[in-house]
């Protein structure tokens, strides 16, 4: 049984067949999970061509040790590494593992993440952390709830979150960090819904000030951008490079990327979405884009 698409826990892999479909252009070809996770895209891709290597990219080592079994004896044909993709093309090089045939970032959250490391959901009092990795990130959300300026705050929460408002929540974050330090994600909660209240049928007011902390922790965007721009090196001309998003701030980056170098790169024109089937068997796949970036010759 494969445990990913079974166990809550575990991220349930968004568009599996259609990253298979996209990305294989040419028989054993060697393609790099960028964010293997779950290891659900690998296991397609490796499935779907006998032939085809892959090289699996995490900076969650757990991710990467747990869910390599997943692939049963088609292991043999990954190579694993525990970096961020940031660091993908300085490791490829390094490892002279030479140029790929093409890129699958998939830029959604592990729900395993969120549900066992330390700040990531609100609906459990947990130490406000939010790092990813805590061997390569070093300020957590606390550090930030804490320290950062009223105005800065009130920056992140709009510009990350979208958080309409990130004004009034900033104020009392700032007021009530002076009479107690915030420590816990539980403490977060009772500062935002003391000024925002929780109204049935609507999403919970802390949802947009955790995405953007966990944003602003793990510079998700910042390394969206930079492995764009490191994309061209490492693709050979005729590969792919597959971007899936979840909200408007990652596609934008991708698209506006793609915009900006047409001199490097086609973009599909058309946008890869769930089928009505993957959404009624995984409701978190709902809000899934893909945007497929063909390396011009």
């Amino acid at each position: 049984m494969n445990i990913e698409f079974h166990n809550p826990l575990y991220h349930k892999t968004v568009l599996p067949r259609e990253v298979a479909q996209n990305i294989i252009t040419k028989p054993g070809g060697v393609y790099v999970d960028a964010t293997f996770g779950g290891g659900g895209h690998t296991k397609e891709i490796l499935k779907a061509d006998p032939t085809a290597r892959v090289i699996a990219v995490d900076w969650d080592k757990n991710a990467l040790e747990k869910n390599k079994e997943l692939l049963g004896a088609d292991q043999e044909r990954v190579t694993f590494l525990w970096i961020n993709f940031i660091a993908l093309e300085k490791t490829l090089r390094e490892k002279k593992l030479g140029l790929v045939d093409g890129i699958i970032a998939d830029f959604g959250t592990s729900q395993e993440q969120l549900m066992r490391g330390e700040g990531f959901s609100f609906s459990t009092d947990t130490p406000l952390d939010m790092r990813m990795s805590k061997e390569h990130q070093k300020i957590t959300a606390a550090g930030i709830v804490n320290r950062a300026s009223e105005k800065e705050l009130e920056h992140i929460f709009f510009t990350y979150g979208e958080e309409r408002h990130a004004r009034i929540i900033a104020k009392t974050i700032v007021e009530q960090r002076a009479k107690k330090y915030i420590q816990t994600t539980g403490d977060l909660v009772s500062v935002i819904t003391s000024v925002i209240w929780v109204k049935r049928g609507q999403i919970h007011p802390a949802t947009r000030v955790f995405q953007a902390l966990r944003i602003v922790v793990n510079h998700e965007l910042e390394h969206i951008e930079q492995l764009l721009e490191s994309a061209a090196r490492i693709v050979k001309p005729g590969g792919r490079l597959l971007c899936i998003s979840f909200h408007s701030l990652e596609d934008r980056i991708v698209k506006q990327f793609a915009r900006s170098h047409k001199e490097l790169w086609n973009m599909h024109r058309d946008l890869v979405v769930p089928t009505e089937e993957e959404v009624h068997q995984n409701a978190s796949s709902r809000s899934a884009r893909m945007r497929v970036l063909e390396r011009k010759s």
